[in-house]
């Protein structure tokens, strides 16, 4: 998916973990904490960012939804840009 495409509200989620890797994309079952603490809280949703992996990774009930760590970089710039403008 192109960042260009991906609406800003898919980009609302419950939970945000900034990571500048690949590794939880490739192997969900290790940031044992995180997903401690996910299902603590109740949390289903989760952005991850990455290096350059996107797309949905399922784990025992939570959904991580990764996004390269540049473009939600971009896309939030965006969103805070835009606002400024609006005042």
């Amino acid at each position: 998916m192109n960042i260009k495409q991906m609406p800003l509200r898919s980009l609302r989620m419950r939970a945000l973990e900034i990571k500048f890797t690949n590794r939880y994309y490739e192997k969900p079952s290790e940031p044992k904490i995180l997903i401690c603490f996910y299902k603590k809280c109740n949390l289903k949703n989760v952005l991850v960012t990455s290096i350059d992996k996107v797309g949905i990774v399922g784990f025992e009930g939570i959904q991580f939804q990764f996004l390269p760590a540049a473009a939600y970089a971009y896309t939030l710039g965006k969103k805070m840009s835009d606002m400024k403008m609006l005042k």
